[in-house]
């Protein structure tokens, strides 16, 4: 009998009946950014309930699961998503009714700093802030790192933003 139930045992643990939910590692995604969280928050050895009670204003999910990068639509108004699992999509714009569909992950994601500059004194205000903004694939070959682009000019300001860093 016991050499039955040994060749058994070993069938059903390689079936995945044995496998655990706790041998799986969670990565943290925050609601608020609407990404990975900045920490790279990762859980492992855990079921996904006990990651989210470890870290409560995170959203979890599987590190098996696919990344991809996103178009998403709000009323009319056009937007891209770095890579993102769907399951993170789903439950943070589809609440919210935005349409998205997956795309190619082929467009510049940049670090900017923007600059602002008063015409009246020709001095800058305040210090320069940091900007990490998504383009689209044509600004890969548009874009190079020092460039300068007037973003906004009004009649007494002028705001410049400086392509410091380029990441694909």
């Amino acid at each position: 009998m016991k050499k039955l139930i040994l060749p058994l045992l070993f069938l059903t643990c390689i079936s995945g009946k044995c496998k655990k939910d706790k041998s799986e590692c969670w990565i943290a995604f925050d609601p608020v950014y609407g990404g990975d969280a900045y920490d790279g928050t990762k859980v492992c050895n855990k079921t996904k309930a006990e990651a989210e009670a470890l870290y409560p204003n995170y959203w979890f999910y599987s590190s098996n699961e696919p990344k991809y990068c996103f178009r998403l639509v709000n009323r009319g108004s056009v937007t891209y998503a770095g890579e993102t699992a769907i399951s993170m999509g789903d439950k943070l714009w589809t609440p919210l009714g935005v349409t998205y569909t997956i795309i190619d992950c082929s467009f510049c994601h940049w670090q900017l700093i923007e600059k602002r500059k008063s015409k009246i004194t020709g001095f800058y205000n305040g210090n320069p802030r940091i900007i990490y903004e998504t383009y689209f694939t044509d600004t890969c070959t548009k874009l190079t790192v020092g460039k300068i682009v007037n973003y906004i000019e009004t009649t007494d300001s002028l705001i410049t933003r400086e392509y410091k860093t380029k990441y694909h």
